[in-house]
């Protein structure tokens, strides 16, 4: 009796072909409890007889897949799934024999184009195991090519759902099922210890290493899937990986193949998991390295055209044909009437032509006199040739010259553009030093300024000394010089100390030995008071005393004396003056300096007399 198989028990192994799908059956069918055998097929007939499309049939399918549809509609239950569910006892009934026979507990189907009905396949079996397997579509173009086509590429027309709406399955993504694991065709050749193991751990199964070693296990010959390459290796290669590559050496297959790459797409590529730019490169590559792309022949959409897109193709072409003759008759009709127009016109014109031949014998006979003239002329021309000629020549000699002497005047431009970049750089220098100067003459205008309004001030004051003095006796008339000059000497040392930065502490000490001065005149204008009320008691005391007339006319004869060396004093004083005023200091400021030196050491031998003076006034 035969044991009932549950969906659970099923896994389906979905691809495009020639994408390793033989190589991984046989890895998984190697372990102990899957069982498997060549491709079924079995799943597409009842699950796709409900499309509407995609079936060629001697009946109506269409119509076959609508009547389906209805009565599936209308059977008398509740269960929505009831179809799908009786396909599956059914079907499971199918699988459940090879099963048994096997004593395993897992039954593989591989069958590629199982991608047609993938969503009818998890609908009606929600707990079998699903694996998807990827290889670079490229790859899988060139084993259709090397393997199934062999050079008759008509035949590519068969694959064209394989090659595009595979290609589109593929590129959904399959982490929303739980039930269905991604396996990669170059990943199994590189490291098939790991992707085995994932595999089983996916399937709930126990890993067997040994499964990889499918040539070492007995095993049927089967009657789809991979005829050669898996039966002569006994393990994964990863050799296979790149072994696309030779098919690029065939330019026909080569061009076939960059069509199908760039018909796809970058985009396609990305979602595929694969590099577009690294398939491009390589058939650039191949390009290259083959003496360029191939030029001409069938292109890959040309060749994956159906017999009825053909007959379309053709059907659109000879319409397009009768349109095109019916054109050129109309245009030929036309220019038959455009010719006979011609024809009527052409005879008038032959007229016209046999009166030209007239005419144009008069003007031969008059175009053979011009000639005459005209040889004549030709003959004065040559002469003046030669003249020009010479006249070339001296020109020619002159141009040498001018050329000889337009190079000297070159290189003295270039002097004297040199000479110019120097004038203006000093022009520059000094426009910088005429600025300076100007600066320097509006300080030194401000100074002025500043010394004249000093000067006015010091005129006042020497008016109010100038009264002050002219009360004073004849006796202190020297003493009145003497204080003119001081006065003139500070204006002048007040002129000179606004000229003479250098020398503004000297000035300062001065001004402040000239005040000490004023300080001492006043005391000494006390004094003449003092003494004239002495000289008053002294006339008094004259009156009553002659021999104390005596002592005082010696005593004023001293006194007389004193003035006099005073009056030298002043002399010198002002002469020190004028030296300090011949000289300015910042042009010979040493010399203005030592005068400074000189008029100091004058002054200080005046104070000294006049105290020692004073002081002999007192007593």
């Amino acid at each position: 009796m035969i044991k009932p198989m549950q969906d659970d028990q099923l896994i389906f192994m979905i691809s495009l072909p020639r994408s390793g799908s033989t190589l991984l059956q046989k890895i998984l069918g190697g372990h102990s409890d899957i069982y498997t055998r060549s491709e079924p097929w079995l799943m597409l007939h009842p699950l796709y007889a409900l499309k509407t499309e995609g079936i060629q049939t001697r009946y109506n399918a269409k119509l076959a897949a609508d009547g389906v549809q209805n009565f599936l509609q209308e059977l008398p239950t509740e269960d929505e799934n009831y179809y799908s569910s009786r396909i599956r006892d059914c079907y499971l009934s199918l699988y459940a024999p090879y099963l048994n026979a096997s004593g395993k507990g897992r039954f593989l189907d591989k069958t590629p184009r199982y991608y047609e009905i993938f969503d009818e396949l998890q609908k009606t079996f929600p707990r079998a195991k699903f694996i998807i397997l990827y290889r670079n579509p490229m790859a899988v173009l060139a084993s259709m090519l090397e393997t199934w086509v062999k050079g008759r590429y008509e035949k590519l027309k068969s694959y064209k759902c394989d090659l595009y709406e595979g290609v589109e399955f593929l590129q959904r993504d399959f982490t929303a099922y739980t039930n269905t694991h991604v396996v990669r065709y170059e990943e199994l050749l590189l490291n098939p210890e790991a992707e085995t193991e994932a595999l089983f751990n996916f399937l709930q199964l126990p890993n067997q290493p040994d499964c990889i070693e499918y040539g070492r296990q007995k095993g049927e010959r089967w009657m789809y899937g991979d005829p050669e390459t898996v039966y002569k290796k006994s393990r994964p290669d990863s050799q296979h990986i790149d072994a696309w590559h030779r098919q690029l050496a065939k330019p026909e297959e080569r061009k076939l193949i960059s069509d199908y790459l760039h018909g796809l797409g970058e985009t396609a590529f990305a979602r595929l998991g694969y590099s577009f730019k690294d398939a491009a490169k390589v058939i650039a590559d191949a390009d290259q390295q083959n003496g360029g792309s191939p030029e001409g022949g069938t292109s890959l959409a040309n060749l994956l055209l159906s017999d009825v897109e053909l007959i379309k193709q053709v059907q659109h072409s000879n319409a397009k044909l009768r349109n095109d003759i019916a054109g050129y008759k109309a245009q030929l009709q036309n220019m038959q009437q455009q010719l006979e127009g011609l024809e009527a016109e052409r005879g008038s014109k032959q007229a016209r032509i046999e009166e030209l031949h007239g005419e144009i014998g008069t003007y031969e006979a008059w175009l053979s006199d011009r000639d005459r003239q005209i040889q004549s002329r030709d003959e004065q021309i040559q002469a003046r040739d030669i003249q020009l000629n010479e006249r070339d020549a001296q020109l020619q000699e002159r141009d040498l010259q001018v050329r000889y002497r337009d190079e000297q005047l070159k290189s003295r431009d270039e002097q004297l553009k040199a000479r110019d970049i120097q004038v203006k750089e000093r022009d520059i220098q000094l426009k910088e030093r005429d600025a300076q100067l100007q600066e320097r003459d509006l300080q030194v205008r401000h100074r002025d300024e500043q010394l004249k309004s000093r000067d006015e001030q010091l005129k006042a004051r020497d008016e109010q000394i100038l009264a002050r003095d002219e009360q004073l006796a004849r006796r202190d008339m020297a003493v009145e010089a003497r204080d003119v000059l001081l006065i003139e000497r500070e204006q002048k040392i007040q002129a000179s100390e606004a000229r003479l930065k250098a020398c503004d502490k000297q000035i300062q000490l001065l001004d402040v030995q000239i005040a000490e001065r004023d300080v001492e005149l006043r005391r000494g204008n006390d004094d003449r008071a003092r003494l004239d009320a002495e000289l008053s008691a002294f006339s008094e005391r004259l009156a009553q005393s002659g021999g104390e007339l005596s002592a005082s006319r010696s005593a004023l004869v001293q006194e007389q004396q004193r003035v006099q060396e005073f009056e030298s004093n002043l002399t010198s004083v002002l002469t020190a003056t004028k030296g300090l005023t011949e000289h300015r200091a910042y042009i010979r400021p040493f010399k203005k300096l030592q005068a400074y030196r000189g008029l100091l050491s004058h002054l200080n031998a005046i104070r000294k007399k006049h105290a020692a003076l004073l002081n002999r006034l007192d007593k």
